[in-house]
Protein backbone atom coordinates (compact mmCIF):
# COMPACT_ATOMS: atom_id res chain seq x y z
CA UNK A 1 0.00 0.00 0.00
CA UNK A 2 1.63 3.59 -0.56
CA UNK A 3 2.33 5.33 1.97
CA UNK A 4 -0.10 8.67 2.30
CA UNK A 5 1.02 11.67 4.33
CA UNK A 6 -1.47 14.35 2.97
CA UNK A 7 -1.09 17.38 4.86
CA UNK A 8 -4.34 20.01 5.20
CA UNK A 9 -2.65 22.66 3.10
CA UNK A 10 -2.43 19.67 0.04
CA UNK A 11 -5.81 18.76 0.83
CA UNK A 12 -7.19 22.25 1.20
CA UNK A 13 -5.25 22.95 -2.42
CA UNK A 14 -6.97 19.41 -3.61
CA UNK A 15 -10.72 20.92 -2.39
CA UNK A 16 -9.99 24.32 -3.85
CA UNK A 17 -9.22 22.87 -7.55
CA UNK A 18 -11.88 20.19 -7.27
CA UNK A 19 -14.39 23.33 -6.51
CA UNK A 20 -13.34 25.11 -10.00
CA UNK A 21 -13.84 21.71 -11.67
CA UNK A 22 -10.72 20.22 -11.78
CA UNK A 23 -11.36 16.51 -12.22
CA UNK A 24 -8.14 14.86 -11.06
CA UNK A 25 -8.53 17.09 -7.94
CA UNK A 26 -11.52 14.91 -7.56
CA UNK A 27 -10.49 12.10 -8.31
CA UNK A 28 -7.90 12.03 -5.67
CA UNK A 29 -9.83 13.43 -3.05
CA UNK A 30 -12.10 10.75 -3.72
CA UNK A 31 -9.46 8.22 -4.00
CA UNK A 32 -7.62 9.12 -0.41
CA UNK A 33 -11.89 8.73 1.03
CA UNK A 34 -11.45 5.29 0.18
CA UNK A 35 -8.00 4.48 1.27
CA UNK A 36 -7.83 1.86 4.68
CA UNK A 37 -7.04 3.86 7.88
CA UNK A 38 -3.37 4.05 9.11
CA UNK A 39 -2.79 1.66 12.59
CA UNK A 40 -1.61 3.62 14.88
CA UNK A 41 -1.21 3.31 19.01
CA UNK A 42 -1.86 6.35 21.41
CA UNK A 43 1.71 6.31 21.89
CA UNK A 44 2.92 6.33 18.44
CA UNK A 45 -0.14 8.21 16.47
CA UNK A 46 0.17 11.86 14.98
CA UNK A 47 -0.55 14.97 17.06
CA UNK A 48 -4.09 15.54 15.87
CA UNK A 49 -3.17 19.24 15.03
CA UNK A 50 -0.90 17.68 12.56
CA UNK A 51 -3.51 15.90 10.12
CA UNK A 52 -6.20 17.11 8.15
CA UNK A 53 -9.42 17.96 9.78
CA UNK A 54 -11.62 14.57 9.47
CA UNK A 55 -8.63 12.66 9.48
CA UNK A 56 -9.27 8.86 10.13
CA UNK A 57 -7.04 6.46 11.90
CA UNK A 58 -6.91 2.76 13.49
CA UNK A 59 -6.12 3.09 17.35
CA UNK A 60 -4.90 -0.84 18.07
CA UNK A 61 -4.95 0.56 21.82
CA UNK A 62 -8.63 1.22 21.87
CA UNK A 63 -9.34 -1.40 19.08
CA UNK A 64 -11.66 1.25 17.28
CA UNK A 65 -11.65 3.65 14.52
CA UNK A 66 -10.29 7.59 15.45
CA UNK A 67 -11.48 10.82 14.08
CA UNK A 68 -9.19 14.24 14.40
CA UNK A 69 -10.75 17.62 14.62
CA UNK A 70 -7.55 19.06 14.29
CA UNK A 71 -6.95 19.78 17.79
CA UNK A 72 -8.21 16.06 19.43
CA UNK A 73 -8.52 12.81 18.41
CA UNK A 74 -12.12 11.61 19.01
CA UNK A 75 -13.38 8.04 18.95
CA UNK A 76 -16.64 6.54 17.09
CA UNK A 77 -18.68 7.67 20.13
CA UNK A 78 -17.33 11.02 20.50
CA UNK A 79 -15.19 10.77 23.06
CA UNK A 80 -11.86 12.62 23.27
CA UNK A 81 -9.56 9.29 23.23
CA UNK A 82 -5.89 9.44 25.28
Amino acid sequence: MPKTNVTQEEIELLRNWAKRGDRYARFLLNLFDRLPPKVYTNATRPAASSVAVGTQIWNSDDKSPNWSDGTNWYDSSGNITG
